[in-house]
């Protein structure tokens, strides 16, 4: 986010040169935007609710906050039924590094080779894949990351409805 910011953004460098302040300067702007109200991907909230009437263990695992979390999660029905969540809080390395996903297995006790992670970027690819779970991509098929992770073994669903 940092290197792709300062691209198409240079101007940032003269509001803020390093990454922590700018963070800092962003924050609340952010969080009025996400009270504001965020959209689920589309197919998402049908896809919640076959896994709850299915009784299908599941969690979100997310570099964001649980601040941020607690926001978006309080305009969603269908997000408030979710049991985990696994924030940044909960551990130290951010994807692609695999220990969200390994912790997070850990806690849920899910059994090695018998879990699939949904992810909407590349890192967050990589990350699954080092943790040894089954990816599926949800993302457009014009993402820009799209090349970094060509893999026929990555389920590429373009849109969650195709999976409702």
């Amino acid at each position: 986010l940092e290197e792709t910011s300062y691209k198409l953004f240079p101007e940032l460098r003269d509001i803020a040169s390093d990454w922590k302040t700018w963070y800092i300067k962003k924050k609340p702007i952010f969080i009025d935007l996400v009270k504001q109200g965020v959209d689920l991907m589309p197919g998402a909230e049908n896809v919640l609710k076959h896994l709850a009437k299915n009784q299908i263990k599941h969690a979100v695992v997310t570099h964001s906050p649980m601040e941020l979390i607690s926001i978006i999660r309080d305009q969603h029905d269908c997000l408030k039924n979710i049991e985990y969540w696994f924030t940044r809080e909960d551990y130290k390395l951010p994807k692609p590094h695999p220990e969200c996903y390994l912790y997070a297995q850990e806690r849920l006790g899910a059994p090695k080779g018998k879990v699939v992670g949904f992810e909407d970027s590349p890192r967050g690819i990589k990350a699954l894949i080092a943790a040894e779970m089954k990816p599926i991509w949800v993302s457009p098929d014009d993402h820009p990351g799209k090349d970094e992770i060509l893999d026929p073994n990555i389920l590429h669903v373009p849109d969650l409805l195709a999976l409702s």
